[in-house]
């Protein structure tokens, strides 16, 4: 069976948690590249978007410094957590994404929801899709 066809399969349940392998690069605030493992040592790299929180933008000069602040404070808990996964969901069976197809999943470090700890320290707003 094909990585793709074990996602797609572990992916037919309402949600799912992944095992990450590795965290390979945070863009930003919301949106980072990961292996994820999908056991018999198959892994597979997914960009993933933050589900559930928009963050300030990298590239724009009005609000590089506070992207940066949410980015790093991402990347530095992605990277030091013991135990990190990254919750799905699925819509009509299939993996959900965003309009760039990027995976919406949420981070969870060592139990605890990275998404609603950056909500609660202000790197970022709750945010669901749609207009901003």
């Amino acid at each position: 069976m094909s990585a793709t066809a074990l996602l797609a399969a572990a992916l037919s349940l309402p949600t799912q948690a992944f095992s990450v392998a590795e965290v390979l690069s945070v863009y930003d605030g919301d949106t980072a590249t990961v292996a994820i493992y999908l056991g018999l040592d198959i892994t597979i790299t997914e960009t993933i978007r933050v589900y559930g929180i928009d963050t300030p933008e990298v590239r724009p000069l009005a609000t590089r410094e506070a992207g940066e602040r949410s980015r790093d404070w991402l990347r530095a808990r992605m990277e030091a957590c013991g135990d990190l996964r990254v919750i799905t969901g699925t819509k009509h069976g299939r993996p959900e994404t965003d309009k760039y197809g990027r995976l919406l999943a949420t981070p969870v470090c060592d139990g605890i929801d990275l998404t609603q700890e950056m909500i609660r320290l202000g790197l970022g707003v709750p945010y669901f899709g749609g207009a901003k």
